[in-house]
C-alpha cells in the first residue's frame, strides 16, 4: 500500500491537478487484535483512501485508483471537521508512512437514537472526551452525506485517529491517559464507555488498526 501510494497514487494526484489532497490508511495486520467488527455485510475493512477536491464529479476515482491493492471497494461523499489536526506536529516528508499508528472507525447511529441525540453524543460530547482521554495528535471525523458506488454499506461516520507510537493503542494507561493512576484509568474507560453506547451502533460498526500515508498534504488542517 505505501509504495502504490508514492508510486502510483502521487503521480496520478499531479496529473489530474483537480485533488487538492489525499491521505492512505492500510491495514496494519500485526496489530489485528486491536480490530473490532466485520461491519453490516461481513466485509473487512482493510484500507481506507481519503480524497479532498473542489467537485468530487471532476475527481476519476476509477482511474485514480488503479491499481490499487484491494478486492472491492465503495466511494462516499463526506463533510469532515478536524477536531485535532496535526499541525506543527506533522515533520515527516509527504508520501513518508507516519509515526506510530491510526485506527479508521466505520460507525453507524444505533435506530433508536434521534438525529439531534446522535449529533449531540458524537459531535459534542464526545469530541471532548476524545480530546481528554486518548492520546491523539490527528482526529479527523467525517460526516458520510451519501454513498457514491451503488451497494455500499450504510454508514454514518468515518473516522480516523492517529497516534505517534503504537504502545499509545496497545497500553491502557497510555491509550486512556491515565499516567498509571487505576482510579483514573477506570473514570476514563467508564467515560469513554458509556459515551460511544450513546450513539455508535455495534452491531455494524467497524475499528481497523493501520498504517497512515499522508499522499499530499491539506494543509495546516487536514489530516
Amino acid at each position: 500500500p505505501g509504495s502504490w501510494a508514492a508510486e502510483e497514487l502521487r503521480p496520478r494526484l499531479a496529473a489530474t491537478g483537480v485533488v487538492r489532497g489525499a491521505t492512505v490508511h492500510a491495514e496494519a495486520p500485526s496489530y489485528d487484535g486491536l480490530r473490532h467488527g466485520t461491519g453490516a455485510d461481513t466485509t473487512m475493512l482493510t484500507g481506507l483512501v481519503s480524497l479532498w477536491a473542489d467537485s468530487y464529479q471532476d475527481v476519476d476515482l476509477v482511474a485514480l485508483l488503479a491499481g490499487a491493492p484491494y478486492a472491492a471497494w465503495h466511494a462516499y461523499l463526506v463533510t469532515e471537521s478536524v477536531p485535532q489536526p496535526y499541525g506543527t506536529v506533522m515533520t515527516w516528508a509527504e508520501g513518508e508512512r507516519s509515526p506510530g499508528l491510526s485506527m479508521v472507525t466505520l460507525l453507524d447511529k444505533p435506530p433508536a437514537v434521534s438525529e439531534p441525540e446522535f449529533y449531540r453524543c458524537w459531535h459534542g460530547l464526545h469530541r471532548l472526551t476524545t480530546a481528554e482521554c486518548h492520546p491523539f495528535t490527528s482526529y479527523v471525523r467525517n460526516e458520510v452525506v451519501r454513498p457514491l458506488t451503488e451497494g455500499a454499506p450504510a454508514y454514518r461516520g468515518i473516522v480516523t485517529e492517529s497516534a505517534p507510537d503504537e504502545q499509545d493503542f496497545l497500553d491502557p494507561d497510555r491509550f486512556y491517559v491515565s499516567g498509571g493512576d487505576p482510579e483514573r484509568l477506570k473514570a476514563n474507560q467508564k467515560r469513554v464507555f458509556g459515551e460511544v453506547a450513546q450513539f455508535i451502533d455495534f452491531a455494524t460498526i467497524q475499528v481497523a488498526p493501520m498504517s497512515e500515508y499522508v499522499v499530499r498534504r491539506l494543509a495546516p488542517t487536514s489530516p
